[in-house]
């Protein structure tokens, strides 16, 4: 893929008049006037979240550690990677750590940024950061028991057949596992 060329005019919405709407420890609701590249003025609602880290933990033997745990907005149980909202001023790599020994017990002795992406560009500004874990040694239970249900390690093949039942719920858990299956070329499984 290449870059625009610089000459042309690239076409952008522009936002003005941003207020806040709703702000929590969570999230803040905005509401914005934008000017979309036809010059049409109209007004747009969007979020923004203090960042993720996402953490695809991998074994010794190649295989992934996956929660599962129940998301009571769409009240649904699937599979998940660790992770959890960046404190403000923390590096999102020393909150892939916490995360994951806090939610499964387990401490990586290195984590190395995978990729980092926007969930749901259009409506909100939300940057969730991957890490690869490795080096994991068991330090004890999990200290936030209300996390998971369970814990699972996975090969590869099987989170081919999680992702293809439809078992995984949010994007961070979808990208840490295809990026782990693209590395092994695996596939996902045919319909």
């Amino acid at each position: 893929m290449t870059a625009p060329n610089e000459s042309v005019e690239l076409r952008r919405w522009i936002g003005h008049d941003e207020r806040v709407v709703h702000r929590s420890r969570w999230l803040t609701h905005y509401a914005a006037r934008v000017k979309l590249p036809d010059g049409t003025r109209v007004d747009h609602h969007f979020v923004r979240t203090p960042a993720a880290a996402i953490v695809l933990a991998v074994d010794d033997e190649d295989q992934v550690l996956l929660m599962w745990r129940h998301r009571f907005v769409p009240d649904l149980w699937g599979w998940e990677l660790p992770g959890g909202l960046v404190d403000e001023g923390e590096d999102p790599a020393v909150t892939a750590v916490r995360e994951l020994e806090e939610e499964t017990g387990f401490r990586a002795s290195a984590v190395e940024p995978l990729l980092v992406y926007q969930p749901m560009a259009g409506m909100a500004d939300s940057p969730h950061h991957l890490f690869l874990a490795r080096g994991l040694c068991f330090t004890g239970e999990a200290a936030d028991r209300t996390e998971a249900e369970r814990t699972a390690w996975m090969s590869a093949e099987e989170c081919a057949g999680v992702l293809g039942a439809g078992r995984i719920l949010t994007s961070g858990t979808a990208v840490g596992l295809l990026s782990f299956l693209a590395r092994r070329g695996v596939g996902l499984p045919a319909e």
